[in-house]
């Protein structure tokens, strides 16, 4: 027997024949589920070895193209039969299942069909919609504009450092000798010189001008 999902209901079981590609199963049950419609060979015992019942047909309903009944007029010794169309990976495909009621299934069939269609689209819009996302998600962490934070936040260290390169700039430049002369300026205020090159003031220690690399005379 099937294995089925948790959420799959069996809907309709009969033992049945299948052709499909040119080859006949004489021994066989065919299940009807909400979701799919399955071929069971049944298992037999050979000679030398036993043959295990194994899983001739596996179909999503989703898949179905088109389902058709043949019920002859002379209803005794004739067989009625059910044709399945549906696409595979491979191409289109079909089965036929002899079977005692095969209008039963076909009603059946017809409507799960339907409701299936509907459920495999929602999944795959979805699934593709999902799929959109991660893509954006994706190209954002890729792009240049991801970064900014750091940018920013290098933008601002960087301008920090300048302003108070600046700073110093300014405070040596304040300094009035007239004012040092006369005391007014506080001891704390470091001594400086004016660089012959660039003009600018200067630690009165340096050797070399740290604005123009000027060497001190």
């Amino acid at each position: 027997m099937p294995v089925y999902d948790p959420d799959e209901h069996e809907l309709l079981q009969e033992k049945s024949s299948m052709t499909r590609g040119g080859e006949q199963y004489f021994k066989g049950t065919l299940y009807l589920t909400d979701k799919r419609l399955i071929y069971e060979e049944k298992g037999h015992r050979g000679l030398i070895h036993a043959h295990p019942s194994k899983i001739l047909l596996d179909l999503p309903l989703y898949l179905v193209v088109n389902i058709s009944i043949a019920v002859p007029k002379i209803k005794l010794g004739t067989k009625k039969t059910l044709s399945v169309e549906f696409t595979t990976e491979k191409g289109d495909d079909r089965a036929t299942f002899v079977l005692k009621d095969p209008g039963k299934w076909q009603s059946e069939m017809m409507r799960w069909t339907t409701d299936a269609k509907r459920r495999h689209e929602q999944e795959e819009k979805i699934k593709s919609e999902e799929e959109k996302r991660r893509e954006i998600e994706l190209a954002r962490a890729k792009a240049p504009t991801a970064n900014i934070g750091m940018y920013i936040n290098a933008g601002k260290k960087e301008g920090a450092e300048n302003q108070n390169k600046n700073f110093i700039e300014t405070t040596f430049s304040e300094i009035n000798p007239e004012r040092l002369e006369k005391g007014e300026e506080t001891k704390a205020l470091p001594k400086t010189k004016r660089c012959p090159n660039c003009g600018k003031d200067i630690p009165i220690d340096s050797v070399y001008c740290p604005y123009c690399g000027f060497k001190q005379p």
